[in-house]
């Protein structure tokens, strides 16, 4: 409002300037304090600074528009809407006070509160929030100053502001998570599976389909029972007893009893492919079954070759649980039976399993593991059966899909006596085998394996005495002592022959990898080797005494690499020569007694051995008085000799006391032109010879080194070609 200005009235008695000073007065209330009179635009603002002298204006209305005064409701909401927060609480502080303690408490921290001195709001950092109910002053307070602390956690019929939280209701999952700072945070709604989330505008939409479950009755032949589904229900029809049935329920089983049929009191017998039904198989297979009528009894033939389970003789296969004693009473109704035995996935401890005989069958799933050791052997016809040479009941094992951890000792053992038989003995097929060792066989006649797979073992296989056996596409994978060994048993000759080490085993396509020995035969006769892989042996094939070997188009790789692999572990066997991919010489029950001898065709020999001193190749046939010439024939035809690193080796190929030597059509290499070659290969002490179309590359010598009065060259033929070679291709003859 305007400065009020009144005439001076001087002396006298004026009347006029009296009444115009009073108009004034009016005029200013009126106008410009109470605004009764608004004929023209008045000053409606202060001119100064209103100063209340710390009184309080009370009444004012609730404010309509963004200029007109705020009351402290209107900030913080009423006093009476305070929702879980202390109450507005006021203090007189004494001189030097700074602690205010509340009567209620708050979360420091969270800026929950306002705190106000002498009516001025104070900022941050004038004070602390020290504990859920005080309040530490930064500055001592005065004697009489008015502190007033007010919520800010508060929700209200007026203002509220930044004051809102929020929090979950009820007793399922909240939504609400948080408020950090003035926002408030939600958790999202995710759908999870059979769940879709539709947002809308002012709703999310949450929906599940309609349940899919449903059922059915399954088989050819029968009543049903799955009547139907309504809604969410199955519907199973009720099983009701009929005339001489009794339907009886206990726990989880529906017993269906008849006490006889029809007047004649008959009684009902199942057979089970001619056995009876007995109380430990508790189902029959029924898979191409035949049921016939004969009198009062039912059979239910089931043909051979159909399954038994074996958990349905109470076998466990957990891992732990010695199951021997009902393994072998599944196996002695499933021979019976003439059926396979089947093994679902688990592991079967046979620790106490006795051996077996007679016809096996033996089916897995691959993961179907025997940990023990499993035993076959039997007496087998003296002479072949030329009528019915395979029948149902022959003795005969076949094991498929099953694996062998065998705890000490061998995992599988097949045994017999030896005999000069022509039989089928067993087949193994896709097993694999851990522990110490594989599988054994002794004087086994007729067998075939086929992709089965040995690993960490310390002997793979081992053949004592065995005969025709054919393995094809298996693998021996880091064997500390052997792959495969193949040698004579202790008790050869017994039966008045001597198969010594054995006769015609033959390995087709098969792989070793990181092994001692790859394969060590003792005494064996025609041994076959076809499109096989030998990589990563100490010596790859060790012939002692195995006469008549034959290689085809297979890979020996010689490396040290076991030796620092497998020399400190259990059953490893240090190698008779590392380095040398094969390594032949005479063997027997006395040294010599067996001679050796090996033909090979379109095969590689490579030696990894780093500074190795040995030829990759080596044959001995060992001279004696009673075996001038202990080797028989060693030939190799188109093969490849390959040095792949630094070596000092004399020789890549080295034949000594050998009857008859082929050498034709084979390359020679050298990795590193080695100046300790005095010679390519080498003859010593051999009988007959021919030597012709071999090639040499980056060897130090092109050279051949045929010699001893024992030699009578035939044909004797060098080609040589080398532009690296010190010398021209040379023949040299030993006087």
């Amino acid at each position: 409002m305007s400065e009020i200005n009144l005439n001076d009235v001087n002396s006298g008695y004026n009347l006029v300037k009296i009444n115009n000073n009073f108009q004034e007065l009016e005029r200013v209330i009126n106008e410009e304090l109470l605004h009764k009179v608004v004929a023209t635009p008045m000053p409606n603002s202060m001119q100064t600074p209103l100063d209340m002298n710390s009184q309080h204006i009370y009444n004012l209305p609730k404010p309509t528009g963004s200029t007109e005064p705020l009351r402290l409701k209107d900030l913080f909401g009423d006093v009476d809407d305070l929702l879980g927060g202390p109450v507005r609480e006021e203090f007189i502080a004494t001189a030097g006070q700074t602690v205010l303690t509340l009567s209620t408490s708050y979360v420091p921290g969270s800026n929950s509160l306002y705190v106000f001195r002498n009516g001025s709001l104070l900022r941050s950092n004038e004070y602390s929030e020290s504990s859920t109910n005080t309040i530490t002053l930064v500055a001592p307070a005065t004697v009489n100053e008015v502190y007033v602390v007010v919520p800010v956690a508060v929700t209200g019929t007026g203002g509220g502001g930044s004051a809102i939280n929020a929090s979950n209701v009820g007793s399922g999952v909240g939504v609400f998570s948080q408020k950090t700072g003035d926002t408030l945070l939600f958790k999202t709604l995710k759908a999870g599976a059979g769940v879709t989330l539709t947002p809308g505008p002012s709703e999310v939409l949450i929906e599940s389909p309609a349940n899919a479950l449903t059922a059915s009755n399954i088989g050819d032949l029968g009543s049903s029972v799955y009547a139907g589904k309504s809604g969410n229900d199955l519907q199973f029809k009720k099983i009701k007893a009929g005339s001489n049935v009794t339907v009886s329920e206990t726990g989880d089983t529906i017993t269906v009893s008849s006490s006889g049929g029809g007047g004649g009191g008959g009684s009902l017998a199942v057979l089970d492919n001619g056995v009876s039904k007995t109380a430990s198989a508790t189902s029959l297979n029924l898979i191409n079954a035949t049921v016939s009528n004969v009198g009062d009894d039912v059979t239910i033939s089931v043909p051979a070759g159909s399954y038994l389970n074996v958990k349905d003789f109470a076998v466990t296969g957990d891992g732990l649980t010695n199951d021997s004693t009902n393994i072998q009473t599944a196996i002695t109704a499933a021979k019976a039976a003439n059926r396979t035995l089947f093994f679902p996935d688990g592991v079967y401890v046979i620790s106490s399993l006795g051996t077996q005989s007679g016809r096996i069958s033996i089916l897995g799933t691959g993961n179907s593991t025997f940990k023990g050791t499993f035993k076959h052997t039997d007496t087998y016809p003296a002479s072949a059966d030329t009528i019915t040479p395979l029948t149902p009941t022959s003795k005969y094992v076949t094991i498929s899909n099953m694996n062998f951890q065998s705890i000490s000792g061998y995992g599988l053992e097949f045994t017999t006596v030896e005999q000069s038989s022509f039989i089928s003995t067993f087949n193994l097929s896709h097993c694999k085998f851990y522990g110490p060792n594989g599988l054994y066989c002794k004087h086994m006649i007729g067998f075939e394996m086929s992709n089965c797979e040995f690993n960490n073992v310390a002997i793979g296989s081992r053949f004592e005495g065995c005969v025709n056996g054919m393995m094809v596409q298996c693998r021996w994978q880091n064997q500390a002592d052997t792959g495969v060994w193949i040698t004579y048993a202790s008790d050869h000759g017994s039966g008045g022959f001597d198969r010594a080490g054995g006769e015609n085993l033959k390995f087709s396509n098969c792989e070793w990898g990181v092994c001692t020995y790859g394969i060590n035969a003792d005494s064996h006769m025609w041994l076959t080797l076809d499109s096989c892989l030998l990589d990563y042996c100490a010596t790859p094939l060790l012939l002692q005494g195995c006469n008549w070997a034959k290689l085809e188009k297979t890979y020996l790789g010689a490396s040290n690499a076991p030796v620092s692999k497998f020399s400190g572990v259990s059953g490893y066997r240090a190698p008779a020569s590392s380095g040398v991919a094969v390594y032949g010489r005479p063997g027997g029950y006395t040294l010599g007694q067996r001679v050796v001898g090996v033909t090979a065709v379109n095969c590689e020999f490579i030696n990894y051995v780093t500074g190795s001193t040995q030829p990759i190749v080596y044959v001995d046939g060992y001279q004696s008085p009673s075996y001038p010439s202990s080797s028989d024939e060693v030939s190799f035809i188109d093969c490849l000799f390959y040095a792949t690193t630094s070596h000092t080796a004399p020789n890549l190929l080295q034949i000594s006391n050998t009857a008859i030597v082929r050498v034709i059509a084979n390359r020679f290499r050298s990795y590193n032109q080695s100046t300790s070659m005095t010679n390519v290969f080498k003859t010593d002490s051999c009988f007959d010879w021919i030597n012709h179309s071999n090639s040499f590359w980056n060897c130090t010598q092109s050279s051949v080194q045929l010699g001893s009065s024992y030699e009578r060259p035939v044909g004797a033929i060098v080609s040589a070609s080398d532009p690296g070679a010190l010398g021209a291709g040379v023949i040299w003859v030993q006087p």
